[in-house]
């Protein structure tokens, strides 16, 4: 986990940014999203180098990853922005009698539509399952996805992510990547760094096939100006 890590901290020295505090990779399971085995995206530094050691463990066959990773051009600071957190997922480790009706009919519908799933608080159908959230929120039920923001407004943010199976015959991305047409850069991975290994050959992550059909938007899409609707049909049958 800690070479993953070192990989993230080198390729955003070289390209003069870096990760963004309190995000990082995780393992994936079934009905869990974020499992106990996180990959950080920076090095804690109040860890001794035997702590850093012992925190460490090595990536097995048959796991599932989302490798998440969050850039910035300054600092990587954050802090907790003026918007409330509008997307939750429940916990299935947490357990209680909820009292208020509001919160039994709010937790009820989110077991049954969205089960462990990320959901926005405006999918909820009725005003008393909204009013019961905060109970969800406050006993332990419901876990927010905080809202952070970079000290700077004006500082740009970068976000990838991708959902790795890792096989006997090594990685495989299960997620289509991301494109990037008009990303250029004046700097490139220097050679004997923990970056270029993974860039090796040998290294190469495979890939699923993309299926057929999907929609060529990538010419509507220009860097810079403010995202239209763009509508796209499909044929899925």
């Amino acid at each position: 986990a800690s070479t993953i890590t070192r990989a993230i901290l080198e390729t955003c020295a070289i390209f003069r940014c870096a990760p963004v505090e309190r995000t990082g990779s995780h393992r994936l399971k079934r009905f869990v999203l974020r499992a106990a085995r996180l990959i950080p995206s920076t090095f804690d530094d109040g860890l001794t180098i035997q702590q850093r050691e012992e925190a460490d463990f090595a990536l097995e066959a048959g796991e599932v990853y989302a490798i998440d990773v969050v850039v910035a051009a300054g600092e990587g600071k954050t802090k907790e922005s003026q918007y409330r957190s509008t997307i939750f997922q429940r916990d299935v480790h947490q357990s209680y009698q909820l009292k208020m009706k509001a919160s039994r009919a709010a937790f009820n519908e989110i077991g049954e539509r969205f089960s462990v799933f990320p959901f926005s608080i405006r999918s909820l159908r009725s005003t008393l399952s909204r009013l019961g959230v905060p109970e969800l929120v406050n006993r332990g039920l419901l876990t927010p996805y905080a809202t952070l923001r970079t000290p700077r407004p004006t500082e740009p943010v970068a976000h990838f992510k991708a959902t790795i199976l890792l096989t006997s015959q090594g990685p495989l991305r299960i997620t289509l990547p991301q494109s990037m047409p008009f990303v250029h850069s004046k700097y490139t991975v220097v050679e004997g760094t923990t970056a270029a290994a993974a860039l090796a050959p040998q290294n190469e992550v495979r890939a699923v096939k993309e299926p057929k059909g999907l929609p060529d938007i990538a010419g509507e899409v220009v860097f810079g100006r403010k995202p239209v609707d763009v509508e796209v049909t499909m044929d899925l049958s």
